[in-house]
């Protein structure tokens, strides 16, 4: 059997015809996917662009929060340093006002203590110098004492403390001694 060449040259042309075209549709689809992938990898450049230029506007807005902060922080610790300072001052000068009112204070104790020293000097010597006997009442006292009251006649008011002292020195008596010297006594005490 004689096959003519020419008849199997076409047919091994036509053969490599298909191969070529199979080769050729296998070749497409792998270039179809390189831009397909070049398409999403062309939106995902562009995510990150979007990413990144997000970023540096977060960064710069976190540089400014930051430094404004500082900026805060650095004139609160100005302002409570200068209020420490104030307080120490203040506390220094209060101490020195304590020490000028105490020293003030013991110095009016003193003279406190002196005076009642004095007075108690006094009063011991006017009750070591009262006649034994009491001294017999002025005229006027005796006659306001006898005199009968009324009974129609309200009670008149008790005459006050200090009438009652004017009274007993117009007499020439101190008026109730031990009494006053026991006040005096009892004042002193709570003074100090």
């Amino acid at each position: 059997m004689n096959i003519p060449t020419g008849l199997i040259l076409e047919g091994l042309v036509a053969l490599l015809l298909v191969t070529t075209i199979a080769y050729c549709w296998v070749l497409d689809r792998k270039l179809k996917a390189i831009r397909e992938g070049q398409d999403g990898m062309r939106d995902l450049v562009k995510a990150l662009n979007r990413t990144s230029e997000l970023a540096r506007h977060y960064v710069s807005d976190m540089n400014e929060a930051s430094r404004r902060a500082g900026q805060e922080l650095e004139e609160r610790i100005q302002s409570a340093k200068e209020l420490g300072e104030d307080l120490r001052q203040s506390i220094e000068g209060g101490q020195a006002n304590a020490r000028a009112l105490a020293d003030e204070l013991s110095i009016m104790v003193d003279a406190g203590n002196n005076l009642a020293e004095r007075l108690e000097t006094q009063v011991n010597k006017r009750v070591a110098a009262k006649p034994a006997a009491p001294s017999p009442m002025p005229a006027h006292a005796q006659r306001i004492a006898r005199a009968p009251v009324p009974q129609t006649a309200a009670k008149a008011p008790a005459p006050a403390p200090q009438q009652r002292a004017q009274a007993g020195r117009a007499g020439g008596e101190p008026a109730d001694v031990p009494a006053l010297q026991q006040k005096l006594m009892d004042a002193l005490r709570r003074a100090r």
